[in-house]
């Protein structure tokens, strides 16, 4: 499992650093877009934050794992390893946990809303839509010459919710380990 679960991080990360340098690149065309040329996309200042939201919300499972996330260390660096994974179990149990579960319920939710998969692939004449249609169906931009199928990026807070709920447990079971361990 331990194994597996490594593997995953490294495509996570991976996936991450892609779509950083992407994030980088798409900015600087945009900079470079607007400045120079009095020109910019709005797809592409969408995309932009869509990447932003891919980045925070897949890599906060590898976060996790390396715990690299943001902790108030005044205290807790003070404690023992014992005290430390207590409070880890117990900030597992009580907090992130329950708080995950909301997200991937509600998450779930609204990529379906945002899906619409009241009509699965018909159109009005009764015949299927082309599997481009397929995809981009449901909710889009608001504004014009923006991204369509905007479930694509809702769905990426109920898939990283599950990747940190899945990291909470292999970090659950790793603190109990090293509490009743003597």
């Amino acid at each position: 499992m331990n194994r597996w679960l490594e593997s995953v991080h490294k495509v996570l990360l991976g996936l991450t650093g892609l779509a950083t340098l992407l994030l980088v690149l798409l900015t600087t065309q945009q900079v470079i877009a607007r400045y120079f040329f009095q020109a910019s996309s709005i797809a592409i200042q969408e995309l932009l934050w869509h990447l932003f939201g891919f980045i925070f919300l897949i890599g906060a499972a590898s976060t996790l794992h390396f715990e690299r996330h943001v902790r108030v260390d005044v205290f807790y660096g003070g404690f023992s390893s014992r005290v430390k994974s207590l409070i880890n179990v117990l900030g597992c149990i009580l907090l992130m946990i329950p708080s995950l579960l909301v997200l991937i319920w509600f998450g779930i939710h609204d990529v379906m809303q945002a899906r619409d998969f009241s009509s699965v692939g018909m159109n009005d004449s009764g015949q299927m839509n082309s599997l481009w249609e397929f995809f981009i169906r449901g909710e889009g931009s608001p504004d014009p010459g923006g991204l369509p199928a905007r479930w694509i990026v809702k769905s990426f807070l109920p898939l990283g919710a599950c990747l940190l709920l899945l990291q909470a447990f292999v970090s659950l079971l790793h603190s109990i380990q090293l509490i009743t361990k003597k």
